[in-house]
C-alpha cells in the first residue's frame, strides 16, 4: 500500500482509485449521530501538506480504534 500525503491523495483518489495509506495527526474529532440515532465519528486529519475530513461509521473495523482517539494523536489511516 502506497503512503501519500493528504495533497498527494487528492490528486490521485479520483484518477487512481485504490488503496491508499496517510500518516497524519488528528486534528479534530467529534462523536455524532446520524438522523436514525447510530453512532459515528467525524475526525479532522492533518499533515504537513493539508487536512482532510473523514467519517467512521458504527460498523466500521476502526471504530473501536477511533472511541480512543484523542486530538493531537498520531494515526495511520487507510
Amino acid at each position: 500500500m502506497e503512503t501519500l500525503s493528504i495533497t498527494e491523495l487528492r490528486a490521485q483518489a479520483d484518477a487512481n482509485p485504490g488503496q491508499y495509506a496517510v500518516h497524519a495527526q488528528v486534528a479534530a474529532l467529534a462523536a455524532k449521530q446520524t438522523r436514525t440515532g447510530k453512532p459515528y465519528f467525524e475526525i479532522a486529519l492533518a499533515d504537513s501538506a493539508g487536512e482532510i475530513k473523514i467519517k467512521i461509521w458504527q460498523d466500521a473495523p476502526g471504530f473501536a480504534r477511533a472511541e480512543s482517539l484523542q486530538e493531537e494523536d498520531c494515526v495511520m489511516a487507510s
